[in-house]
């Protein structure tokens, strides 16, 4: 339930842990949303019956951790429960961030994720440059939201302007594809994509405006 003081609204979990009385801070409304409150409180309260107290990971935050650090929170916390492309994360994040690993979050500067974003871009084209700033961007923003007062260095970064690509399915890729397409929780893109895969006719014909 909401808590106000000075004016302000705060969403908060109070709850007994360890036979001690603990009270966790899960956002400022309006910042945070009721369903996102309760989403959240959620996952506190299932972490506190694992025997984990948030409080002691929000100072953690506090008392300043490393990117390195953040990044196994940001991946346990958040990329694997709520991403489906949680294993590019994994991947991706080591091969162009592990340079910063073990530097502290304030440490990496505005300049240097706009130098980094330039840099993938020459060497690895403007789409792989913007979900790196992408990542960066995430990996703050949540950080932010757990505890950490500081500030985003790639907020208000302007991605590259990217070029619509067109490219075929090679053969070991057709399985997931349709995996993807069967778990689909649209049934109105799900029936489009099928209908025109295995009829071929144009967009305007598959298609049809309801009267």
């Amino acid at each position: 339930m909401p808590f106000w003081k000075q004016g302000s609204k705060s969403f908060k979990v109070y709850r007994k842990f360890n036979d001690k009385p603990v009270r966790v801070t899960l956002g400022k409304y309006p910042e945070m949303t009721i369903e996102q409150a309760r989403n959240e409180a959620q996952r506190v309260i299932a972490e506190m019956i694992k025997g984990k107290n948030p409080n002691e990971e929000k100072k953690k935050l506090r008392d300043e951790i490393t990117f390195g650090e953040m990044f196994v929170l940001y991946m346990e916390r958040y990329s694997k429960h709520h991403k489906k492309t949680w294993r590019d994360d994994e991947r991706d994040v080591p091969r162009f961030f592990g340079h910063w690993f073990q530097r502290k979050l304030s440490a990496i500067s505005r300049q240097e994720v706009q130098t980094l974003h330039e840099k993938v871009g020459k060497e690895n084209g403007f789409y792989q440059a913007n979900h790196v700033l992408s990542r960066i961007r995430s990996i703050y923003n949540k950080a932010i939201e757990w505890g950490w007062e500081g500030i985003n260095p790639a907020q208000r970064l302007k991605k590259f302007k990217e070029k619509s690509r067109e490219r075929f399915l090679h053969p070991d890729e057709m399985p997931r594809f349709f995996e993807s397409l069967d778990n689909e929780p649209n049934d109105t893109i799900r029936d489009y994509i099928y209908v025109s895969l295995f009829t071929g006719v144009r967009k305007s014909n598959v298609l049809v405006k309801s009267e």
